[in-house]
């Protein structure tokens, strides 16, 4: 029996739901934490147990038996938990963008644990397990994750631990099982999706980042997913679909994550002046609609807080204060 990539120590489970613990194999598995125990039998390829919600704290001892292997993982915290999903500009290190160096703090309590890769994508990998945040590789962290982990973390008083699982250039159909993304309600022609040799990658063929990226993390207790993406679907015709695709992500990530109410933010691409045309404010639009579609979803808008002359506004500070107020 072996349990999944991202249980390490310094792990930050999610505060007030369910901790699943889970893991490949058959046997029988006992987990304690606190003063919870539970203890489950399991055939088949997959286990999953699940022990009781905790309030904020830490830290914690994680004690696991799998069949007569005693695993231990210590510096546990109970906190919450971020994903961070889509594309490019949620993807953006803090040391690629405009942040000065010399604000760079450290933050024990501000975690990064990186899903499994796809060619290489990120700095972190999944065997180092959850990064704490120092100034020398504060660098490295998503610059929304940082700066929206840091002021959680202080404005709270609690650990914020931040998933990064996302792609340069993906498109919302890479990120979703390819039988739904190649249903034919979503169909366009060619000639109507966008045409970048960024966006004509293996990476983007339907459900690859779903199986890769997404697949090695479910079904963790989260608190919120952030997903930043839309750049790459502002083909002529994309946003005809985009808000159809968006509804089937949420909708097939919630049952993935074995909850029914994982709240969304969607932060809506940013205004760029080399594409000020109706494809592009389509996608907005289209990120606009979702709110009616389904619920607890919030839409941040980044057009008024971040620069246009760059497809990357490289001033993050302020979309993460809006999207920090919109999940608090």
């Amino acid at each position: 029996m072996k349990i999944n990539q991202i249980f390490t120590n310094g792990m930050v489970l999610q505060a007030n739901k369910p901790i699943k613990l889970y893991g490949t194999g058959s046997g029988t598995v006992t987990a304690q934490i606190a003063d919870n125990i539970v203890k489950g039998k399991f055939t088949g390829d997959k286990w999953l147990l699940t022990l009781p919600e905790l309030t904020y704290g830490g830290p914690y001892d994680l004690y696991i038996d799998l069949n007569g292997e005693k695993l231990t993982f210590s510096d546990v915290y109970v906190g919450e938990v971020i994903l961070l999903a889509g594309q490019s500009n949620i993807a953006m290190s803090l040391g690629g963008s405009s942040y000065p160096k010399s604000d760079y703090e450290e933050n024990p309590l501000v975690r990064c644990f990186n899903a499994k890769h796809y060619e290489g994508q990120g700095h972190f990998h999944p065997e180092d397990g959850w990064v704490k945040c120092t100034i020398d590789n504060a660098q490295h962290f998503s610059a929304i994750g940082y700066h929206l982990a840091t002021q959680m973390s202080k404005e709270k008083g609690i650990t914020v631990g931040i998933i990064a699982c996302y792609m340069g250039s993906s498109v919302i159909e890479s990120w979703l099982p390819a039988e739904i993304a190649d249903d034919e309600r979503f169909y366009l022609p060619k000639e109507e999706k966008y045409d970048s040799p960024y966006v004509h990658g293996p990476h983007n063929i339907s459900g690859t980042l779903y199986g890769v990226r997404q697949q090695s993390i479910v079904p963790y207790s989260i608190g919120n997913v952030v997903w930043y993406q839309g750049e790459s679907n502002t083909g002529k015709g994309e946003w005809k679909i985009y808000t159809d695709l968006l509804e089937a992500l949420i909708k097939r990530w919630r049952e993935d994550f074995m909850d029914e109410n994982l709240p969304f933010a969607v932060v809506q691409i940013a205004d760029w002046d080399e594409r000020n045309d109706d494809a592009w404010h389509g996608i907005q639009k289209s990120q606009e609609k979702i709110v009616e579609r389904t619920h607890n979803v919030k839409v941040i808008k980044s057009a008024d807080v971040c620069e246009t002359f760059d497809i990357h506004p490289p001033t993050k500070i302020n979309l993460s204060k809006r999207i920090y107020e919109a999940i608090k």
